[in-house]
């Protein structure tokens, strides 16, 4: 009897230990509804079907070029400050051949290709590869545009006979608007020089703004791929699953690493008869100062979660803008329908709408109420001519707009009024001359003068008019080191050029 107790006690534990067993046992099991699973059969089903790129890279492949160029590039002048005038300078600048290499692609059986500008820019020799073709053509720039850096060039057959023309094979252009982040794409293109090279990735992101990844400023949204890029890409296509092309490789951001931009191919499309048939693309604008909201501005104007918009800061004179109505405080929403997202987006959607275009904004006014107004844009003032294109005579009004300095790079022409007035130019003597254009390693992109600067003095003399500044600059003689004053926003400052 004595026992009993004993056999109680065992049974007691026996009983515990069952109990904790069966409640871990359920604990486990509740835990268990804390994810997802999937049965194989179920997997398989969702399991997407990625196939070979071998047909599309085979039949894309023909109308892809390499493009090579050559320049004669001026070196800059060694400058010693503050040695005497007759020894600042030494070793007088001497041209020296410059090569350049990237891709392009066919667009039509006539050999018009697109590429990047700045693949051709400064080119005087244009060569091209078409496919695996080792044999070299001439090709000539049609047009060409930096803020988009995109370029229209030509073969130039070497058959004279019209009917014997080479018809050239092409790529068919698709709609990079209707991509999703995460579609497949693949870049054709000859990065480091290896020829007819293939990369494939994925849409990462469709509209990047305002980044400079390859060290210049761009009046359009990038679209961001995950696609290794090397110099050489650019210019290249980047094709979808269709074979159709919806981007141009434009830049990395650092070279091998598997983040790169290309230019949507929607915004080229729209721009190509201009390239065609006037060599430039003339840029129109809306004339205000955009300031982007943060989200609790935006929520205290009223603007829903889903909604966005920009605050117009301030509405320049004399513009399409202050034409239409537009007051300090107003918020744009939309442009023809399509939201705007920031600064940058307006910027885009309406320099490329078209001069002369009538667009329609959807404005939320400081007063609360919603309106719509019609505004009929304007071409953007300091706009360059385009002196480039092959058998382009200019127009006395052409003549008159810009002036060319082939001797120091400067494209000037008369300062317009909106920016006499912004730069406070009341004094009729010296109303300044506008640098519309900087041509490329030239003696005033050393001195460091750049579009939208007006030089208000030379030579400690007041400039009333670009005509005035050219003749001034003609005299002079040449290596003559002129000393300049500028206005930039609302500083001076005094750049020494030199005229060559």
């Amino acid at each position: 009897m004595k026992s009993l107790p004993n056999i109680r006690s065992k049974s007691l534990l026996i009983f515990l230990i069952t109990m904790g067993a069966s409640a871990t046992l359920l604990l486990a099991s509740s835990v268990a509804k804390f994810w997802n699973e999937l049965s194989e059969a179920d997997a398989r089903k969702q399991t997407l079907n990625i196939v070979s790129w071998a047909p599309l890279v085979k039949k894309s492949q023909p109308a892809v070029v390499v493009i090579t160029t050559e320049a004669m590039v001026e070196q800059p002048t060694l400058e010693f400050p503050g040695l005497p005038g007759p020894f600042r300078f030494f070793a007088p600048p001497s041209p020296e051949k410059q090569q350049g290499q990237g891709s392009g692609f066919i667009i039509n059986k006539d050999g018009y290709i697109i590429t990047n500008q700045h693949v051709i820019d400064g080119a005087q020799k244009i060569k091209v590869t078409v496919g695996l073709n080792p044999f070299e053509y001439d090709a000539q720039i049609i047009g060409s545009d930096e803020a988009l850096d995109i370029a229209l060039i030509k073969i130039i057959s070497p058959e004279k006979d019209p009917k014997k023309q080479i018809e050239w094979p092409f790529l068919p252009l698709g709609d990079s608007d209707s991509l999703e982040l995460g579609d497949p794409i693949m870049v054709l293109g000859s990065p480091l020089g290896l020829v007819s090279s293939v990369s494939t990735g994925i849409v990462s992101h469709k509209q990047r703004g305002g980044i400079r990844p390859s060290g210049r400023d761009l009046d359009v949204e990038l679209m961001q791929v995950s696609v290794p890029m090397n110099p050489g890409n650019s210019g290249g296509p980047v094709i979808n699953t269709a074979g159709l092309v919806v981007g141009v490789g434009e830049s990395i951001l650092a070279s091998g690493q598997a983040i790169a931009f290309c230019v949507p191919i929607n915004i080229i499309k729209n721009m190509i008869p201009q390239l065609l048939n006037n060599g430039q693309i003339d840029k129109s604008f809306l004339g205000v100062e955009p300031k982007d909201l943060l989200p609790h501005e935006a929520r205290e104007r009223g603007l829903s979660l889903d909604e966005k918009g920009i605050e117009v800061n301030r509405v320049m004179p004399d513009t399409p803008a202050q034409k239409a109505g537009l007051t300090k405080g107003d918020i744009i929403l939309e442009i023809d329908g399509q939201k705007v997202a920031n600064s940058f987006n307006l910027r885009q959607q309406t320099a490329y709408k078209g001069v002369g275009q009538i667009i329609t904004l959807k404005i939320l006014q400081k007063n609360g109420k919603r309106r719509e107004v019609k505004v009929k844009l304007e071409k953007r003032p300091g706009q360059a001519t385009n002196h480039s294109k092959p058998g382009h005579e200019k127009t006395p009004s052409e003549k008159s707009a810009t002036l060319m300095l082939e001797s120091s790079g400067l494209e000037i022409s008369d300062t317009p009024d909106y920016v006499k007035k912004e730069l406070g130019l009341n004094d009729p003597k010296n109303r300044g001359a506008l640098v519309v254009g900087v041509a490329r390693r030239s003696s005033a992109e050393f001195a460091g003068i750049a579009p939208g600067d007006v030089i208000i003095e030379l030579g400690g003399r007041l400039i009333n008019s670009a005509l005035q500044l050219k003749d001034l600059i003609d005299k002079a003689p040449k290596d003559a080191t002129l000393t300049m004053m500028t206005r930039r926003a609302n500083a001076k400052r005094v750049v020494l050029l030199q005229k060559h």
